[in-house]
């Protein structure tokens, strides 16, 4: 008599419990993930809003260089920027090196931009011009705000001239320049 060599093990496969297990382990990890991206969606959005606001001051510095040191709102001001922080020339026509075809852009940024005299911080020392920015985000296509019309940054830097206190006495008609 010959025997069959044909021997069932009780390890050839997974059981119906072993698979329902794994599966609601996958599904809970996976759940948790999923929660997780709104808000790494959200970080993501404010870090690029804060990297564009950072070239949106500078820009907005480079456009004042030359610009009168008196206070009061800026002539430039409100300056209009996309989503990536590129400026948005109010008169695409007149922008030099731009292709009027190529500013399609949509206004997202509105930057408004004033000369205040910023108090000094040290007693005894006089007080500074200061460049205060108001910026605003999102913004319709006309440039104001959408929902409230605080802006959602506001940035105050230090500027100065390149000339002395003795200027008017040099010439009374002199007007100092933004340089830093």
């Amino acid at each position: 008599m010959r025997r069959s060599k044909t021997t069932h093990s009780a390890n050839a496969g997974f059981s119906l419990v072993e698979v329902m297990l794994a599966l609601s382990i996958a599904s809970v990890a996976l759940l948790s993930l999923i929660t997780l991206l709104p808000q790494s969606m959200e970080s993501v959005r404010d870090s690029i809003d804060q990297t564009a606001l950072g070239t949106l001051v500078e820009d907005v510095h480079e456009r004042l260089k030359g610009s009168e040191l008196q206070e009061g709102v800026l002539p430039l001001s409100p300056l209009f920027y996309d989503s990536s922080g590129t400026h948005i020339p109010d008169d695409p026509d007149t922008a030099e090196g731009i292709n009027p075809s190529s500013t399609a852009r949509e206004k997202f940024f509105r930057v408004e931009a004033k000369l205040v005299l910023a108090p000094s911080s040290s007693p005894g020392l006089p007080a500074t011009h200061a460049i205060q920015t108001s910026i605003f985000w999102p913004v319709d296509l006309d440039g104001n705000p959408i929902g409230s019309d605080l802006p959602k940054s506001t940035l105050t830097y230090r500027v100065a001239s390149l000339t002395g206190p003795e200027w008017n006495e040099i010439d009374p008609n002199f007007v100092p320049k933004i340089e830093y």
